[in-house]
C-alpha cells in the first residue's frame, strides 16, 4: 500500500522538554548573555509564528515539566510554552496513535491502494485558524497535579523503563541485532491482543475471578482495536482479521508505530541502559518525527534518529543542536 504523509502548511519547530526547561532556567537566571540569547530565541519564534512562517506547538511535555521541583522553573516553563505557540498545541500522543491506527485499518477493509496520513492529526486545532484569530491574551490551562498524581506518573514511566530494560538486557544476552529485535517488535501489539485475550478467555472457562486491572487491560489492549474493526467493518466477532492486521506490513506502516517501534528496537538491542526520559522521547518522535521541519533533541535522540534506525531516509528532517537554534530563526526571518 502507498503511504503519504501531508506535512502542515506552516514548518513545525519540535522543542524537546529540555529545551523548555533551558529557557525557563535562562530567564531566571543572572546570566546576561545566556539570558539574552533566550529573549532572542523566544521573540523570534513569536515573531516568525504570527508570520506564518514557522509554528512551535506546545506538545504533550506536561507531564515532564511538573516533575521539576523547581516549581518557579515549571510556571516559566509553561509560560514560554504558551508565548511560543500562540495557542497552538499537538494532540496527545495516544490520541494521535489511535487516529493513525484507524485510519490505516479503514484504508485496509475497503482494500483501498493508498493512504494519505493527514497533518490535522497531530494537532488539537487548525494551527492557521488559531494564529488569524490574533488573540490578546493566550489561554493555556494546566490542572494542577498532586505530588501523589507526580509520583504514580514517575512510576509509570519507571516500570516502563524497567520492562524495556530487561528486553535489552536479554538482547544483549541472546546476542539479537537490531534487524531481529524490529521484526519482533512489529509483532508485538497482535502478541499483547492474543496474550490478553487468551488470559481472559481461560479464567471465564475455569470461572477464576478477573480483576479490575485485568478486565481494563483486555479493553484498552484488545476491546478497542476490535470495536474499530467492527465499526469500520460491521462484522462482529473479527479476532482473527484484527490479528492479521496488527501482523501486517500495512501495521508496520502507519508513521506513529513505525517510528515508534524503529526507535524501541534501536534502544533495546543498544548498549545504553534505558532511562525513564527514553519512554516520553519516543512518544514525542512518533508523533511529531514525520511531520515536523526541525527538531531539537539531546545528543542520544539524534543519533538513534540518524544512525541504525536510518528515519532520516523516511522521514526528512533538519536536527539541531540548541546553539543551531538561534541561526535557525535568524535565517527564517530573512
Amino acid at each position: 500500500m502507498k503511504i503519504s504523509i501531508t506535512k502542515p502548511p506552516i514548518p513545525i519547530l519540535w522543542l524537546d522538554t529540555w529545551c523548555i526547561l533551558e529557557m525557563a532556567a535562562a530567564l531566571n537566571s543572572e546570566d546576561v548573555p545566556r539570558k539574552e540569547n533566550v529573549e532572542r530565541i523566544l521573540d523570534k519564534i513569536i515573531s516568525l509564528t504570527k508570520n506564518k512562517r514557522l509554528i512551535c506547538p506546545e506538545g504533550d511535555q506536561d507531564i515532564e515539566i511538573s516533575v521539576s521541583n523547581n516549581l518557579k522553573i515549571v510556571e516559566r516553563s509553561r509560560e514560554i510554552q504558551a508565548q511560543m505557540s500562540l495557542g497552538i498545541s499537538l494532540n496527545i500522543y495516544v490520541a494521535v496513535e489511535h487516529l493513525q491506527i484507524q485510519r490505516m485499518m479503514k484504508a485496509v477493509i475497503e482494500k483501498r491502494s493508498e493512504v494519505e496520513f493527514l497533518c490535522k492529526d497531530i494537532f488539537a486545532d487548525d494551527p492557521i485558524r488559531t494564529i488569524d484569530r490574533n488573540d490578546k491574551f493566550i489561554v493555556s490551562v494546566h490542572i494542577p497535579q498532586s505530588q501523589e498524581q507526580i509520583d504514580e506518573q514517575i512510576s509509570v514511566h519507571k516500570s516502563i523503563a524497567q520492562d524495556w530494560e530487561s528486553l535489552r538486557q536479554d538482547a544483549r544476552k541472546n546476542r539479537k541485532r537490531y534487524e531481529e529485535t524490529l521484526a519482533h517488535e512489529f509483532k508485538g501489539a497482535a502478541e499483547a491482543i492474543t496474550h490478553v485475550m487468551t488470559n481472559i478467555a481461560a479464567k471465564t472457562i475455569h470461572k477464576l475471578p478477573i480483576s479490575e486491572k485485568e478486565y481494563m487491560q483486555s479493553v484498552d489492549i484488545a476491546g478497542t482495536p476490535l470495536a474499530w474493526w467492527e465499526h469500520y467493518s460491521g462484522k462482529q466477532d473479527s479476532l482473527s482479521e484484527v490479528l492479521a492486521f496488527y501482523s501486517s506490513v500495512e501495521y508496520a506502516q502507519i508513521p506513529f508505530v513505525n517510528v515508534g517501534t524503529r526507535l524501541l528496537a534501536e534502544l533495546v538491542s543498544g548498549n545504553e541502559a534505558v532511562t525513564p526520559s527514553d519512554v516520553m522521547d519516543i512518544h514525542h518522535m512518533s508523533t511529531v518525527l514525520p511531520y515536523a521541519s526541525y527538531i531539537v533533541a539531546d545528543k542520544r535522540v539524534r543519533n538513534r534518529i540518524e544512525g541504525r534506525t536510518k528515519l532520516l531516509k523516511d522521514y526528512p528532517v533538519k536536527l539541531l543542536k540548541w546553539s543551531e537554534v538561534l541561526p535557525l530563526l535568524e535565517s527564517l526571518d530573512n
